[in-house]
């Protein structure tokens, strides 16, 4: 009885976590967002409200940060649209921060001006996020790359099960004991 019970907590503690805020299905919310991400207007799209969300996030933080960290909340928002949407969104993002962040919180306030530390710190931001952006894209290429062979590895896989269990001869798979691992 009190395995039963615990089954049912585990199983509710699973599903707890494929679950958002509002209870919906996670897996829903992702497969929303790669189905914004096919089209290139959607990748640009979660590009421009990614950097418009840290934006907001870095105003909402402007009283306790100030001119100290003006690209902080902007990072994340450059690695959302570069995993998303891949380098051209990633680099958009990078460029609509960098703009951003320069406009309102760097000092002079409300104007497109760099001046000394600040033009190393605009300069650190760039390569940073062009660094991010690349490594992003180097990931979503291998993985695209692994996701192939994997599945070229399960076709092949069952096309040699498939002649295993065809054949007209008995085929047997030992071990080295010479026991019986699998038999056609």
């Amino acid at each position: 009885s009190a395995h039963f019970q615990w089954l049912g907590v585990a199983q509710l503690m699973r599903q707890s976590r494929r679950t958002n805020f509002n209870g919906r299905p996670m897996a829903s919310l992702f497969s929303h967002l790669r189905s914004i991400s096919a089209r290139p207007i959607g990748r640009y799209a979660i590009a421009v409200v990614s950097v418009l969300t840290a934006g907001a996030i870095r105003l909402a933080l402007d009283p306790f940060l100030e001119f100290s960290v003006p690209f902080i909340t902007f990072f994340f928002a450059v690695m959302v649209a570069a995993w998303m949407g891949g380098a051209g969104p990633g680099m958009a993002a990078s460029i609509l921060s960098g703009l951003l962040a320069n406009y309102f919180f760097v000092p002079p306030q409300y104007e497109f001006k760099l001046e000394g530390t600040d033009i190393l710190a605009f300069l650190l931001f760039a390569i940073e996020t062009t660094a991010i952006t690349q490594f992003s894209q180097q990931w979503k290429q291998r993985e695209s790359l692994l996701r192939r062979a994997a599945r070229e590895v399960f076709l092949k896989e069952q096309r040699l099960r498939a002649m295993v269990d065809q054949a007209s001869v008995g085929i047997a798979l030992v071990d080295r004991t010479g026991r019986f691992l699998e038999v056609n």
